[in-house]
């Protein structure tokens, strides 16, 4: 892969990476012998700090103040949205409880307003809590599809997310909050999953299989979505999650040491692509 670096963390079987808003930080669910807890990497001195300690721990997301974290966790199997001071330095509060332990999280830049995919399948939903307003989760995206992978742009403006609608995962854009007759687009258009957006708001990045795609796109006179184009393909890629870095033009991901490495060992890696503004010009 073009221009990859390991980072010098050490080997462990990381999951759901996340970089923070400052992109220095890494927070990240660590598999252990029976469960996962989540801990913080960072960049500049190489340190790995736990930040949960018991139950099973994943799917981390950063306020975007960077002050916090957040995850979901499941205790004598129920599943519940936590968060904790991202530095260790208080006790981590319930925000609501949860369907399942799994699915992403995606906060709004007032760090105040989080929207999350909850359910399995087709009865997958996307829902979004304020925590000014009684901390009641109000729905989203509700139908006779799975509505999954929820991701709001740097903005709060605009909502990517993955539905199986047309007999394959695709991603769409909708605007947030809901407007009445506001628009849906298709964005992907040979199936997608994983969107996550370019702090710029002029790109969306999306996975289709093990590809990474970009996609231009333009929200003024109106939203618009450019023809989907490849970046790379790495068929090490390990499928949790990845990351984009605050510049838009590196990936934080984890791929295979080798070939024949076993599932489970995993290389956490930066990439980044000089021809990706060449390739996604903006809009």
């Amino acid at each position: 892969m073009r221009g990859a670096s390991p980072l010098a963390a050490p080997a462990r079987e990381y999951q759901w990476l996340r970089l923070s808003p400052d992109g220095l930080r890494v927070a990240a669910s660590i598999r252990g012998a029976a469960t996962s807890d989540v801990w913080v990497y960072e960049l500049a001195r190489s340190t790995l700090a736990r930040l949960t300690f018991d139950f099973d721990n994943g799917y981390p997301a950063w306020t975007p103040d960077g002050r916090r974290v957040s995850y979901r966790a499941t205790r004598a199997e129920k599943s519940a949205l936590f968060w904790a001071p991202a530095d260790g330095s208080g006790a981590a509060e319930q925000l609501t409880d949860l369907k399942t332990s799994s699915g992403t999280v995606s906060w709004a830049p007032d760090s105040r307003t989080v929207v999350f995919s909850d359910g399995m399948g087709r009865r997958a939903d996307v829902w979004a809590l304020s925590l000014d307003q009684g901390r009641k989760p109000q729905p989203l995206l509700q139908s006779r599809f799975g509505e999954t992978n929820a991701q709001l742009s740097a903005d709060g403006r605009w909502l990517a997310y993955v539905s199986d609608e047309s007999e394959r995962g695709e991603v769409y854009v909708r605007p947030f909050p809901p407007v009445e007759g506001g628009g849906k687009w298709q964005v992907s258009t040979d199936g997608g999953v994983q969107p996550r957006w370019a702090r710029s708001g002029r790109e969306l990045f999306y996975r289709n299989g093990d590809r990474m795609m970009a996609v231009a796109i333009s929200t003024r006179p109106a939203f618009h979505a450019g023809t989907p184009q490849v970046l790379f393909q790495e068929q090490r890629f390990m499928g949790s999650d990845y990351d984009v870095a605050p510049d838009g033009g590196r990936f934080l991901m984890m791929i295979r040491a080798g070939s024949q490495a076993p599932t489970g060992q995993f290389h956490v890696v930066v990439n980044w692509f000089e021809e990706l503004k060449r390739r996604v010009p903006p809009p």
